[in-house]
């Protein structure tokens, strides 16, 4: 403790936009009583945008997780014979595990420098550099579970042994990490922050219409937009299929792909953009690629829609759609289901007073 102030470690291992670093950043602006210190492997440019006035320290990764994924693809597209591609692809996860090694002797010097009370692990329990470095310096270790707990490995379980408490962003997430063994005691949903003042400027913009010209759009059409990631799991291809569908219905509908690939392979979003061009659709959608302009994207749309396979540990995209008072078609699981529901439960709460 200095100063009465409590001095942490944040540590964001994200490589690429998304809704951990989005999330850290809203929590920073948010705490006032904290000395709060930040290790990030971000992209400059999101760095200096998520974590503006903060100390920030950057570890440049020479083999970053978008890198290295389109490395590991190019590899195994090149060699189909097993045992020669697990020899290929070995110097890649040696230099790998060789920059997680640097990454964590850099953030132990940070923690001892700085003289840091406490560690916060943004990335979930294999957060690089979080656990070892809290019990080298024996100062508590805060997780911040983003995703579902589905241990595979003893570095996981040994990282979960060493954690004081787990911060979840949702009760799905918070009861697997409970069926791991953690005690409820030591697990604390949150549920993450939506900075609903700017969406507030946004709309008190009153700019809606001009914003969807930009784009093309004509008054009556109706804008139906996924936001996110592009990665197979948040469901973009399925989207689209979905769409082309209506589309066959409704000459009226214009479908919205904001995102870019970030952390997945290229391929995905190359097969997507294929089903598109031979759709005989392919001018009634719109690919924005990486917007940081979200919140004036968000007010065009007439429909958003959150269409992840797999269960969402939270969906931001989900709060966000709902802050710029926009509609949302969401599948009923993980973090979504908990929105939805409490959501719903306020409305009619709301009703009866």
């Amino acid at each position: 403790m200095h100063n009465g102030r409590l001095k942490v470690l944040y540590i964001d291992a994200s490589a690429g936009f998304g809704g951990a670093t989005k999330s850290l950043s809203l929590l920073l602006q948010g705490l006032r009583t904290i000395d709060p210190i930040v290790v990030t492997h971000q992209y400059h440019h999101i760095a200096q945008k998520s974590y503006n006035g903060l100390t920030v320290y950057r570890v440049p990764l020479p083999l970053h997780i978008r890198l290295y994924n389109r490395l590991q693809q190019w590899i195994c597209g090149k060699i189909s014979f097993r045992p020669a591609r697990r020899i290929a692809l070995k110097p890649l996860h040696i230099l790998d595990r060789l920059q997680k090694w640097a990454s964590t002797l850099y953030v132990l010097w940070i923690a001892r420098s700085n003289r840091v009370d406490l560690i916060h692990g943004n990335n979930g329990f294999l957060t690089p550099g979080g656990a070892f470095v809290s019990r080298w310096l024996r100062i508590p270790y805060v997780v911040h579970a983003r995703g579902f707990c589905n241990p595979q490995s003893k570095a996981v379980f040994g990282a979960m042994r060493q954690t004081t408490h787990v911060i979840a962003v949702s009760t799905a997430v918070a009861e697997s990490v409970h069926r791991q063994g953690l005690p409820h005691d030591k697990i604390t949903t949150v549920y993450d922050p939506v900075d609903t003042d700017l969406f507030d400027r946004v709309s008190a913009g009153d700019d809606r219409e001009a914003r969807r010209v930009a784009f093309g759009l004509r008054p009556d059409d109706i804008a139906v937009g996924i936001f996110g990631r592009v990665v197979q799991w948040k469901g973009q291809l399925e989207f689209a299929y979905a769409v082309l569908q209506v589309m066959r219905l409704q000459e009226r509908l214009k479908a919205f792909i904001v995102g870019d690939e970030s952390d997945g392979p290229p391929s995905y979003f190359d097969h997507i953009r294929q089903v598109i061009d031979t759709s005989g659709y392919a001018q009634r959608f719109i690919l924005t690629g990486y917007r940081e302009d979200v919140e004036s994207l968000y007010s065009i749309m007439d429909i958003v829609v959150h269409a992840s396979l797999d269960p969402e540990p939270f969906g931001m995209v989900v709060t966000e759609a709902m802050a710029a008072g926009r509609p949302v078609i969401a599948a009923e699981a993980g973090g979504p289901a908990e929105i939805m529901r409490a959501t719903l439960a306020r409305e009619i709460f709301s009703l009866y007073k």
